[in-house]
């Protein structure tokens, strides 16, 4: 019922809410995780073709159209402060499931939606208003970066 909602406020939230569904079918954080680093170099060596894939799929209204493909804006290069203000969730997932071995089906699940949003964002980076897709995956980084802190123990503070 709040994802119909969610998507009646706002059409771009069909982003967030079909990875949260997407995980229920698969959930490994090892595949999302190389979807992401591979969407690195496919944004920038094939930007433009996913901007104009993704404004021709139409999985949206007119203003969801008009971000992706509207006219250029004057800053439309490869943003790589935001990939890596991005990438700080993506290493802190990436540390707590691969090297304390934390195991937590829901985390893994919030872990891969923001790694399906962001490698959307990734992928149309270059795109007018790009970073309003990027909001999509920004707005788990502090649940991402705490919710295992919380949960368990992990790291140890000697004092």
């Amino acid at each position: 019922m709040f994802f119909i909602i969610a998507i009646l406020f706002h059409k771009t939230q069909l982003l967030p809410v079909a990875a949260f569904v997407l995980t229920y079918i698969y959930n490994n954080p090892k595949t999302y995780l190389k979807v992401w680093f591979i969407s690195i170099p496919m944004s920038l060596f094939l930007g433009s073709v996913f901007i104009a894939f993704f404004t021709v799929l139409g999985f949206g209204d007119d203003r969801l159209a008009g971000y992706l493909s509207g006219e250029l804006q004057a800053d439309t290069r490869f943003r790589w402060d935001f990939l890596f203000y991005s990438s700080f969730p993506v290493f802190a997932g990436w540390f707590f499931i691969f090297k304390k071995k934390f195991n937590d089906i829901f985390y893994f699940q919030v872990y891969n939606v923001y790694l399906i949003c962001n490698s959307f964002w990734i992928l149309v980076i270059r795109a007018n208003f790009s970073n309003r897709f990027a909001y999509l995956s920004w707005f788990i980084m502090a649940f991402i970066i705490i919710y295992p802190l919380l949960k368990k123990q992990i790291l140890r503070i000697n004092k």
